[in-house]
């Protein structure tokens, strides 16, 4: 199908996309003025965030108030049609650590619900080149649907969608939906983690539906304004080496017949270089091909004084890998790598030691990746985006690793699989186009905050969207 060459400001009139009021982009420009790379900015964020929910729902309510009484409606009759019209919501801190925590605005039916999503959106960015960089909001002089700042594309495009639609959105009965205000994503993933292993309402989420971006495997031109949906993420694995030497083996560092683990060092990062680079790794259709990320980080080195050899070397390296492989499964391949080394390299005899361990001050990713024939929930988030963008959805997947990850590891352990194939369920993002994540150049196109705001109102409250698994569910239970 050939890309759409009409602009933004043309499609939008024709799918009948709102635009961005003035006033949230005041809302847009204050969440970015804010610095959010340390705890206390992410705090200063979150509480930004907290205040313009609030701030949203008295307007509204406001606003619809005094519209029913110009009208000539009692007071009292007045108050009463709001609670028809405006959900309550509920707001919740999550604690993470000492310093901070996730906001969580809820809405719904609670833990009653027979269906329940999770919008997450996280609040941290990575560190600027200048203050100015990181603090200005601005608009492209020669397009001005796009905004540019660091941290707008990735992911302020999200969290302004998540304020409007934790007040506007109307959840159905049966359904709850979580907004997620999440930290440390650019970090390891404390804010995710805390969330899968002691939130409680965790355990009942059906389905993860975000806007994180790519990288994408097939990025869109710049003339290409169809919707992607990103059906899984590449993983990593962050481990750590270690290579140790007998204690009789050590001695002055001039003679020619004592190890060297500098030398086997270079040598076990050619073995695994060469081994996932080669053109046996796997390769996966929408996620790209697996390899070594990372060459070497050094890590730790203990040498006993003088001209001797070193005694210990550690070092890190990450490896990307998609599915059907997992983390254990490039454990297994890496721990028979080494193997091989040692079995080449005489390690034994030469009093050479080894280790292999994923490290314990990094987060690993698992990857995943949704089947787009056989998941109920591809199917509805690509109906909703052409029946609000006029245009089938391009299936794509990210290079990039995120919290989703997280997500998808852990709801695959619920369900005892590695597949969300003949479920409801799933882990999706809908992105924003944008493009230059992390750094100076970084823009998000306005027109497309608003449209994949509409999808996501459409998904959750129109009846082709995730009511159905609603009920689908009823049904099943009869």
């Amino acid at each position: 199908m050939a890309c759409s060459m009409a602009s933004p400001e043309q499609s939008a009139a024709r799918m009948q996309i709102p635009k961005m009021t003035e006033a949230e982009y005041r809302q847009f420009s204050e969440l970015i003025h804010q610095e959010a790379v340390s705890p206390l900015g992410e705090l200063q964020r979150l509480n930004l965030i907290e205040d313009m929910i609030r701030a949203r729902l008295a307007n509204r309510i406001d606003r619809i108030l005094q519209n029913l009484l110009q009208k000539g409606h009692p007071e009292d009759r007045a108050r009463k049609f709001l609670n028809t019209v405006v959900q309550p919501i509920h707001i919740d801190h999550f604690r993470v650590g000492s310093e901070t925590h996730n906001l969580i605005v809820s809405k719904g039916s609670g833990r009653e619900a027979d269906y329940t999503i999770m919008i997450p959106a996280h609040v941290d960015t990575v560190g600027p080149a200048d203050r100015e960089d990181l603090l200005q909001l601005r608009r492209d002089p020669v397009d001005g649907d796009r905004l540019r700042g660091r941290g707008v594309w990735d992911m302020g495009g999200a969290l302004l969608n998540s304020i409007a639609l934790a007040v506007d959105s109307k959840v159905p009965p049966g359904m709850q939906v979580y907004f997620v205000f999440t930290v440390d994503e650019e970090g390891n993933s404390e804010g995710a983690l805390n969330l899968i292993v002691r939130w409680p309402e965790w355990q009942k989420v059906d389905l993860v539906l975000s806007s994180e971006i790519g990288q994408l495997v097939a990025p869109p031109g710049p003339e290409d304004k169809k919707m992607r949906i990103i059906l899984g993420r590449r993983g990593r694995g962050k481990f750590t080496a270690q290579l140790s030497l007998d204690e009789r083996k050590l001695g002055h560092g001039a003679r020619d017949d004592l190890p060297d683990l500098h030398t086997e060092h270079v040598i076990a990062c050619w073995y695994l270089l060469n081994r996932f680079r080669s053109g046996g790794t796997m390769l996966h259709s929408f996620l790209g091909q697996e390899g070594l990320e990372v060459v070497t980080q050094w890590g730790r080195q203990h040498k006993p004084g003088g001209f001797g050899n070193l005694q210990s070397l550690e070092w890190h390296y990450a490896l990307k890998i998609v599915p059907p492989n997992s983390l254990a499964e490039a454990i297994a391949v890496q721990t028979a790598i080494f193997k091989e080394i040692a079995t080449k390299r005489d390690w034994v005899k030469r009093g050479i030691g080894h280790l292999l361990s994923p490290r314990g001050d990094e987060t690993s990713y698992e990857p995943f990746c949704m089947e787009p024939d056989d998941c109920a929930s591809v199917h509805v988030v690509s109906n909703a985006i052409e029946k609000v963008s006029g245009q089938a959805a391009v299936l794509t997947g990210g290079r990039s690793v995120a919290d989703e990850n997280l997500y998808a590891a852990t709801m695959f352990e619920r369900l005892g699989t590695r597949t969300f194939a003949g479920t409801d369920k799933g882990v999706i993002s809908v992105p924003m186009i944008g493009n230059h994540a992390h750094s100076s150049n970084e823009w998000v196109s306005s027109w497309d905050i608003m449209r994949v705001r509409e999808v996501f109102r459409f998904l959750i409250e129109h009846e082709e969207g995730f009511s159905q698994f609603l009920k689908s569910r009823r049904t099943a239970q009869q």
